[in-house]
């Protein structure tokens, strides 16, 4: 039997075989505005669920500051090149920040 966290790691590779990272970029670098929306949301999926994996641990304020990071540029990438107003749902997250 595996322990939860062991399921969620798992879990999370199977939805992102890419890091967070790559899929970030992806979405930063998409020249085609018809196609970043859908590239902003499959990073944010992946930020979210590293987010999740990595705030239970300690030793990994590194990378909790980089996705933190990442999804403010998602937030700006948003508000230049989408002029979406969601762009700011991210901030209750950011709030949480340990």
């Amino acid at each position: 039997m595996q322990p939860d966290g062991a399921n969620m790691a798992i879990h999370s590779s199977q939805i992102h075989p890419c890091s967070w990272e790559e899929v970030y970029q992806a979405a930063v670098l998409e020249p085609d505005n018809a196609l970043l929306e859908q590239r902003i949301r499959a990073a944010e999926e992946a930020l979210l669920t590293r987010w999740l994996e990595v705030t239970n641990h300690h030793g990994h304020r590194v990378e909790i500051q980089a996705i933190v990071d990442a999804i403010k540029g998602l937030r700006v990438l948003k508000q230049e090149r989408l002029r979406d107003t969601r762009a700011n749902l991210w901030l209750g997250l950011l709030r949480l920040e340990p």
